[in-house]
């Protein structure tokens, strides 16, 4: 059959399987899955199949642990569908940054685009550096016309998401300037205030986006984990917990 070990880690629980046949694998329940209850279900698992695999015939084994593998399931197919209402969320609140703020004129669009189609790879990725937000809704707004190569574009992704949130915060009530000693009669957005409150939107973006990632790792372990355990391929894992 096979051992499995268990460590509690800063980031969840850790478990290393080794089958009798020599095949090793680790598999991470992350503590910042969506849905919570996976570890615990997972770990539980863990503790009834090692028991029938110490307790029952070699040849009983293997049902037996099948049998006792749907609440691991049901929860894994519950962690599943939480992560991709996130990772669907998470998606949308990208898109909805790289919207480009009202304010913006799409007078010159045709020209960026052009300007940056005549442009080698690393002169388009040292322009948009410092390109301005009109420029870059032009680019955004119709990559291929603009001939972006894909690490351009994602370039183009990332100044847009802090130009974009600042230009807003800046346009809003609470990133007015205000009074102060030194200038009573206070006009214009508070420049300083627009790029915190983009600063801290885009870190949530980020941290959201690599917490995403974290889950879609830990997912793979332990649906390979549950494969090895069961002796079933990995597809018929997943089919288990989506309930097909």
């Amino acid at each position: 059959m096979y051992e499995i070990t268990r460590t509690e880690t800063a980031h969840g629980l850790v478990f290393a399987l080794r089958t009798e046949g020599g095949v090793s694998h680790g598999a991470l329940a992350s503590a910042s899955l969506a849905d919570a209850r996976l570890p615990a279900a997972l770990e539980g698992f863990v503790a009834n199949a090692s028991q029938l695999a110490r307790t029952l015939r070699p040849e009983h084994a293997p049902d037996a642990i099948r049998q006792a593998s749907g609440p691991v399931m049901l929860a894994l197919g519950n962690a599943i569908e939480a992560e991709g209402r996130a990772a669907a969320e998470h998606a949308a609140t990208v898109q909805r940054t790289l919207i480009p703020p009202a304010s913006v004129s799409r007078d010159r669009a045709s020209e960026y685009r052009s300007l940056h189609r005549s442009l080698p790879v690393g002169d388009q990725m040292a322009r948009v550096k410092t390109a301005g937000i009109e420029e870059l809704a032009a680019l955004l707004e119709a990559p291929d016309l603009a001939g972006l190569a894909e690490p351009v574009r994602e370039a183009v992704r990332e100044r847009a998401l802090r130009l974009f949130h600042i230009e807003r915060a800046g346009t809003q009530a609470d990133h007015r300037k205000q009074p102060s000693l030194e200038r009573i009669i206070a006009v214009g957005p508070d420049v300083e205030a627009a790029e915190a409150s983009a600063a801290e939107g885009i870190a949530r973006l980020r941290a959201e986006g690599d917490r995403i990632e974290e889950a879609e790792s830990s997912l793979q372990g332990i649906l390979t984990m549950l494969a090895i355990m069961l002796d079933v391929p990995r597809e018929d894992v997943l089919r288990l917990a989506m309930g097909a």
